[in-house]
């Protein structure tokens, strides 16, 4: 548990004109007008109304980080976010050309190469064929002239 305790400082001790709000106007979550600094004991024992959540916690930080610092965080943020923004488009871009591409012109190209072996294979089919014919026995004294003895 965090507790929060007020320490005065001779800066803000003096009153000045520009600064005259009241602190007591504002409602805070742990505090009522009943309690003291009495009340320590009842705050460690874990009684407390209010749960704290990491969001919570996390936007008190802000009041630790100087304001030029938090600018330069939310700037190199701001960078960043638009460096991987603008790589993912163009990455995006880029794959959707290449994909398009090789759909486009790939598929035709695989096409014609598989006609192209389809026809190869059949002219070796034929020529396989007609050698066959030609060394059966008989075939070849019809198409040789016979020799004279």
């Amino acid at each position: 548990m965090v507790h929060i305790k007020e320490v005065e400082e001779q800066y803000f001790s003096e009153q000045r004109p520009d600064l005259n709000y009241a602190y007591e106007d504002y409602d805070y979550p742990h505090s009522s007008p009943s309690s003291s600094a009495g009340s320590d004991e009842e705050d460690e024992d874990g009684d407390d109304s209010y749960d704290e959540s990491l969001y919570d916690r996390i936007v008190a930080l802000k009041d630790m980080i100087p304001v030029h610092q938090r600018e330069r965080i939310v700037n190199a943020f701001g960078r960043a976010h638009m460096v991987l923004s603008g790589g993912l488009r163009f990455g995006g871009s880029v794959l959707w050309v290449v994909g398009t591409s090789a759909l486009v012109l790939g598929v035709p190209f695989a096409v014609a190469i598989g006609e192209e072996q389809q026809l190869d294979m059949g002219r070796e089919a034929t020529a396989i064929g007609n050698a066959a014919e030609s060394l059966r026995p008989g075939a070849g004294d019809s198409v040789m002239p016979k020799k004279e003895r």
